[in-house]
């Protein structure tokens, strides 16, 4: 018996959660996936309270904007109880994909030659299909240098991964597309999260902590990268691809708006400028990095603050244009 679920490549490169669900969601919702977007990503936040988290570009999880197309369940096995019962991790995630649930779950790093050394040893992986014939499961998830990657593992290896983690429990979240969903085009929402962006606020707060949003949050970025030249310390990749992200995920969405005729075929230039801008912000860091050439670091917050101006100057002619429309 085999199954393999379908998936399509991640544009959103970043946290798991959010990149596994984006690979699910482009390969089931198909055409109505640009739908998916539109109101959401837009707005963003930077918090001191975590070195991996300061910056987000996305306010809510990935899958609670999309319940209408997916639903989901979670078991969680307490190692101490279930160990002596010989619970078969292999055969539940294999009933799992056999009602085309895909299968979220974390496991041992070290278990992923791929995987690369990180302090946290717990790897976050989606498991899409299974191959009774080379006894494998086809996984996904993130390589050292952080790709999405797809690879295959045994069944026993890997469910000897997953038993052998420091925590006291195993947590399988399984996600499912609901079939012929129908996904609206939320034009109100999209004001509402780019009113949001351009006045670095939130009317949606569902986090704690003091947070920047918006505008705001993107110079927090720039000045976080200006402190780089003073600590000698390389600029946090992830940073620099969710920099990128937010102003491609922007170009994507403007595109869509324009070829459905809500917005003005004129804007689709000032979001390529901005994904531009967002790429050699990119690039420049990953240059940065390996040289700490000062040039490069002072083209990267020019860069981030030409498109803050940009930004500021031409989403108002969206909103204008989004507002006056009648969904």
């Amino acid at each position: 018996m085999k199954k393999l679920l379908p998936m399509e490549q991640p544009k959103l490169i970043c946290h798991h959660h959010l990149t596994s669900a984006d690979a699910i969601l482009r390969a089931n919702a198909k055409d109505q996936i640009h739908k998916l977007f539109c109101a959401h990503h837009i707005n963003c936040y930077f918090q001191n309270d975590f070195q991996q988290y300061k910056f987000v570009i996305s306010i809510h999880d990935y899958w609670a904007m999309n319940k209408k197309y997916t639903e989901a369940q979670s078991i969680l096995f307490l190692k101490e109880t279930y160990r002596a019962q010989a619970i078969d991790f292999v055969s539940l995630i294999k009933k799992s994909l056999d009602v085309d649930s895909y299968v979220l779950v974390s496991c041992n790093r070290s278990y992923i030659e791929h995987a690369g050394d990180e302090e946290d040893l717990q790897y976050p992986c989606l498991i899409a299909g299974y191959d009774d014939f080379s006894h494998t499961f086809t996984i996904y998830g993130f390589d050292r240098d952080n790709r999405y990657i797809c690879f295959h593992m045994d069944y026993t290896v890997f469910s000897d991964a997953l038993w052998d983690t420091s925590d006291d429990s195993i947590r399988f979240t399984l996600r499912r597309c609901r079939k012929n969903a129908h996904i609206p085009l939320d034009i109100k929402s999209t004001v509402q999260e780019l009113d949001d962006y351009l006045n670095a606020t939130t009317s949606k707060k569902v986090y704690t902590g003091d947070q920047l949003y918006g505008i705001a949050a993107i110079r927090a970025l720039s000045s976080e990268f200006a402190q780089s030249q003073i600590s000698g310390q390389p600029l946090y990749e992830p940073y620099l691809q969710k920099f990128a992200l937010h102003k491609r995920l922007m170009k994507e969405r403007v595109e869509f708006f324009a070829t459905e005729g809500i917005l003005s075929p004129k804007w689709i230039s000032f979001a390529q400028d901005g994904l531009n801008y967002g790429e050699d912000v990119l690039d420049l860091g990953r240059v940065y990095n390996q040289t700490r050439n000062e040039v490069s670091l002072h083209t990267i917050l020019e860069n981030i603050e030409t498109t803050v101006e940009m930004e500021s100057d031409y989403l108002k002619g969206i909103l204008k244009e989004l507002k006056d429309t009648k969904q």
